[in-house]
């Protein structure tokens, strides 16, 4: 992808990770559709070498918090949040299949994170324009919460280290008069 300058509108950019190019089966037909229905953005799906390599490359400073973390979905996690600081545009986990096109979401917006269904924001579905400080707060908070005292299960540890909890307590945490506030939108 091409790097972007921080503007008032989200690129047309879509991003995807998995651990190769090779897709299940329950996941083919995932970049065809976001493709289908977003015809003039650009589609990556980054591997997990090609995660690595954009954190040693522009985060080299967090390589060893990435290197270390217990578990690859740890790894997935922290990569969205530098491929949205790097070069913006959208993140949506393999699962989420668009229905429509999403322009209209987006228009107007500087960073976007949804709510779940349950408590808090989710990080499966997320956009920014490139350089947003959120993400590079993010970032540079995950060596912090690499290792925390309430790391008990798996799950947990995923959740509360870089995924769901983890972002959102750094929306909770980001500045209430903060020039550039990410937009909150609906589960």
């Amino acid at each position: 992808p091409q790097n972007t300058a921080l503007h008032s509108h989200i690129p047309r950019l879509i991003h995807q990770t998995y651990k190769s190019t090779t897709l299940p089966a329950q996941w083919e037909q995932t970049p065809d559709a976001w493709k289908r229905h977003h015809p003039t953005y650009n589609y990556t799906l980054w591997t997990d070498d090609e995660l690595r390599s954009l954190i040693e490359r522009r985060y080299a400073w967090l390589l060893p918090t990435y290197d270390n973390y217990a578990y690859s979905t740890q790894r997935w996690d922290a990569a969205r949040y530098a491929i949205l600081h790097a070069y913006g545009g959208v993140y949506a986990d393999l699962d989420l299949l668009p229905t429509r096109p999403i322009d209209g979401l987006l228009a107007g917006h500087d960073c976007l994170l949804p709510r779940t269904p349950n408590v808090g924001l989710t990080n499966a579905f997320m956009a920014s324009a490139a350089n947003h400080p959120f993400f590079l707060e993010a970032l540079h908070q995950l060596p912090r919460y690499a290792h925390a005292w309430y790391h008990v299960t798996r799950h947990n540890t995923i959740l509360s280290s870089t995924g769901s909890t983890f972002v959102w307590a750094m929306f909770l945490r980001w500045p209430a008069a903060a020039e550039q506030q990410p937009a909150i939108i609906p589960a």
